[in-house]
């Protein structure tokens, strides 16, 4: 009963009132007021009391007492006995109770005939009987019923649509398994709040193949409403209408909302006005005067979806008609008259489709800018047109296309800037999504050899710190940035301001990183450039990657969160993508894996989508996430990792190899989990992504390693900023000279910063230092604190937490080799991968088996804890 709280406290007050006579659920059809009357069944029985349902149709209203004849066959009374019935009836009830109480379920009680309203107002009086109504708001409600809530012999309990978040938590429910953002939102939002809807929603959309599961997670891929049963469900409300009303209905799907004032040029204004006394509009008043909205999502969804194509057509020329002007339209208005032109068999006005093409691009509606830009470009081989449409290509995934159409243009440009906007874009989808490094800088350094204008050369080398930030070369990015900065005033430094601060976030200069990334959204919203090639969105991700690195978890989430909630409310699913991939990296930190894990899900599915090489983030993060629950579902992720081409773009690699290093660990290699981190940190430094080199170092002070981790950290402190590093070191320190009190303040520290994970395996270290030294009342202390912590962690297992004390006593290379050995591996198999001899391996199987208590390898995987892949 998700979201129904309040409503459960007031049934069950009521139920184990003896004075109260029972219950009234009040509230639309499909709100669940049903479920709540079937929930008083259960309720009843666990009290011992009788209990009876029965349902009120139309049809059976016809009949006296037609809706109690469920009742009259449990008390064995026949209906057709007329005289004296009602006494008959109560006496029958009492005779059948007992001494216990019973429980009368009356579903659509709206529907009862008045006889057996008549009776029902009789029992409600008796202490014995508890009656429970569902009502139907809006209908016609019997005059008994009314009377009694009324003289408070029963309670009525109003049931009103599901507040938003409990429908994301109905809806992932009845999937069945983790759904993306923008999926539950269209859910949410397309069910208005009612609980038949969304079932129904739910299930068509899984019979039909719309929404389907990727990685594990659900996502809808197709329309919501091509549901027979959804169409009957919203056609009985759409019934009797007229002509004239249909058409006004109509018109309002296709333009939802619409200004009064066009509606009522197209069809009378009475047709409106019922519409609006039916339910079925709202026409609430703004700053543009008074808009017509349909009163639920799903109206406008089915009556689109079955609108025929002839009638489509004339209508949509109708509005076109209606709303243009001899002025050319701007904003919102040239999107909506665009639409129309093009839907009412237009090719529509060159002017009003590149704005609504500018318009849907910078409110990133992708796949509305990808339709102007196209229709734009048909009429008008142009830069301008160009420029729409390839942006529009590129953010959809259609990289090769896009860059295929600038290179097309590139004849066209008649001036430097045309030029040089054409280039950086094609530049960009070359090396992002075509993975053609050098082709990029081909065409960047052609441009600069044909342009003067030092305006242009600057977005030139902006261009070429874009792709040094991607490529990952932190270092060289830095310099570029830098240089261009010492000239404000244009979107070059609006774009090295921006790569700048993600190059110094990742550079782990973190406080310089936060003000960098403010700066370049300032410098970008001064500019109010359009065609600048960075969306906007990205430097909010921007911020949010530098307050992560700085160990400011909070503000990262506030940032990263709010991004992501817009992305998905616009149905941007670049923006969606990125947002998701950032707060995934910081559900990671904070100790949630499991979300985490299904948000790397969501970011490796939505980047897939648009050929993005952030799938291969999303891959990444999926195996370190899962290897942080102790889980080796990671391993499939990265054999499809493997599997993918070649890409330019590695800014994300030592995440990467981070995912593949705890899968390794999780599969009892630890020799070669920590091989890769090492790996990893040689990598990062020769980069300068000095961030990225002690997380790397972390990782492996982690899976016990700390001596030579520990020296690197300490190098790398005057060199990376903030709390994070600092609790970091702190850790480090403590595992390497086993000292309690640092051990301690790293638990505080990564607590504070909002690490729990990591502070339940400081404390979990302290636990384990204190009870080597004696120090029992410490150690037990610490095991509460690591617990307590541990609890927020959604199931997290990793080596830093507390072992069982069967298991602490093995040695690092005899817990390796068990931990092989119990995934059925030969001891020839293990000496392999461990570069040792048979014979040591059978040496440590003995000396495990002897510590852990165990006769052999079959009881080696319960013994350690260990999950196998299914």
């Amino acid at each position: 009963m998700v979201g129904r709280d309040a409503e459960l406290r007031a049934l069950i007050a009521a139920l184990d009132d003896p004075e109260c006579g029972g219950v009234a659920f009040i509230g639309a059809a499909g709100i669940g007021k049903t479920r709540l009357a079937s929930l008083t069944l259960e309720l009843a029985a666990e009290r011992g009391m009788v209990a009876v349902a029965v349902r009120a149709t139309k049809s059976g209203a016809a009949l006296p007492f037609g809706a109690l004849a469920p009742l009259f066959d449990e008390v064995g009374l026949s209906p057709e006995l007329e005289a004296g019935i009602v006494v008959a009836a109560a006496e029958a009830i009492e005779q059948r109770r007992g001494d216990r109480r019973m429980v009368l379920v009356v579903d659509d009680a709206q529907e009862l005939d008045d006889a057996s309203t008549a009776l029902l107002d009789q029992l409600v009086e008796r202490s014995g009987v508890f009656l429970v109504f569902t009502v139907r708001s809006g209908g016609r409600e019997a005059a008994a019923i009314v009377g009694m809530w009324k003289d408070e012999h029963i309670v009525r309990i109003e049931v009103g649509p599901l507040p938003e978040r409990d429908l994301r938590s109905l809806a992932v429910i009845a999937v069945g398994g983790p759904v993306d953002g923008a999926t539950l939102q269209a859910l949410v939002a397309a069910s208005g709040g009612n609980v038949l809807f969304l079932r129904e929603l739910v299930q068509s959309a899984q019979e039909s193949g719309a929404l389907a599961s990727e990685l594990g997670l659900w996502r809808l891929k197709g329309s919501l409403a091509h549901s027979p049963r959804l169409r009957d469900l919203i056609e009985q409300r759409l019934t009797g209408l007229s002509d004239d009303e249909r058409e006004a209905l109509e018109l309002v799907a296709l333009a939802d909302p619409i200004p009064l004032s066009l509606l009522e040029q197209l069809v009378p204004l009475r047709a409106v006005e019922r519409l609006e006394g039916r339910g079925l509009v709202d026409a609430p008043v703004g700053e543009n005067g008074t808009e017509l909205r349909l009163n639920h999502p799903l109206y406008g969804e089915v009556v689109r979806a079955h609108l025929p194509s002839i009638r489509r057509t004339r209508l949509c020329r109708s509005l076109a008609e209606a709303a243009e002007s001899d002025v050319a339209p701007t904003g919102r208005d040239a999107v909506r008259i665009a639409v129309w032109q093009l839907d009412g068999g237009g090719a529509g006005r060159l002017e009003t489709l590149l704005a609504a093409g500018r318009t849907a691009l910078r409110t990133e509606y992708y796949e509305l800018a990808l339709r102007m830009g196209q229709a734009a470009w048909d009429q008008s081989r142009s830069v301008e047109a160009a420029l729409v449409l390839s942006d529009s290509l590129d953010y959809l995934g259609r990289s090769r296309a896009a860059e295929e159409l600038l290179g097309e243009a590139r004849v066209l440009a008649t001036n430097d800037q045309e030029l040089t906007d054409l280039a950086v874009r094609r530049a960009s989808a070359l090396f992002r999504s075509l993975g053609e490094a050098a082709r990029a800088d081909q065409v960047l350094e052609e441009t600069a050899a044909a342009i003067s204008d030092p305006k242009c050369h600057r977005e030139i080398l902006a261009m070429r710190g874009v792709n040094l930030v991607l490529a990952g070369d932190v270092r060289r990015s830095i310099a570029l940035d830098e240089a261009l900065l010492r000239e404000p005033g244009d979107s070059a430094f609006a774009q090295a301001s921006l790569d700048l601060g993600v190059g110094l976030a990742m550079a782990g200069r973190t406080i310089e990183a936060v003000t960098h990334t403010q700066t370049a959204l300032a410098a970008r919203m001064e500019l109010n450039d359009e065609g600048q090639y960075t969306a906007l969105g990205i430097y909010l991700v921007a911020q949010a990657v530098a307050h992560l690195h700085a160990g400011n978890l909070a503000e990262a989430a506030g940032i990263a969160d709010a991004g992501y909630q817009f992305s998905v409310e616009r149905a941007n699913i670049d923006g969606q993508a990125w947002f998701a991939s950032i707060l995934a990296l910081i559900r990671l930190i904070e100790g949630r894996p499991a979300t985490a894990g299904n948000l790397f899900r969501e970011a490796a599915t939505l980047f897939g989508t648009l050929n993005h090489p952030g799938r291969r983030w999303g891959l990444g993060g999926i195996a370190l996430a899962t290897a942080h629950l102790g889980e080796r579902g990671g391993e499939a992720a990265l054999a499809e990792l493997d599997a993918m081409g070649p890409t330019a773009v590695h800014m994300q690699d030592i995440g990467i190899m981070r995912g593949r290093a705890w899968t390794a660990a999780v599969r009892g290699e630890v020799t070669l989990a920590r091989t890769i981190l090492w790996e990893a940190v040689e990598l990062a430094e020769s980069w300068g992504q000095h961030a990225a080199t002690a997380e790397a170092l972390h990782d492996l002070v982690r899976l016990g390693e700390p001596t030579p981790a520990t020296e690197r950290l300490q190098e790398l402190e005057s060199i990376v900023d903030g709390p994070f590093m600092e609790a970091r070191l702190l850790f480090a320190l403590a595992a390497r000279g086993a000292d309690l009190e640092l051990a301690e303040q790293a638990t505080t520290a990564f607590e504070d910063i909002g690490a729990l994970l990591f502070a339940a395996e400081s404390a979990s270290l302290e636990r384990r230092l204190a009870t080597e030294a004696g120090l029992m009342r410490r150690a037990a202390a610490a095991a509460v604190r690591a617990d307590a912590l541990l609890a927020s962690c959604e199931g997290a297992r990793t080596p830093g937490l507390s072992a069982p004390e069967s298991t602490a006593a093995l040695s690092g290379r005899e817990r390796e080799v068990a931990m092989l050995a119990a995934q059925d591996l030969t001891s020839k198999e293990i000496a392999e991968r461990l570069f040792v001899s048979v014979r040591t391996v059978d040496n440590h199987l003995q000396r495990a088996y002897m510590k852990l208590g165990v006769t052999g390898r079959s009881e080696l995987a319960e013994r350690l804890d260990i999950r196998l892949p299914d």
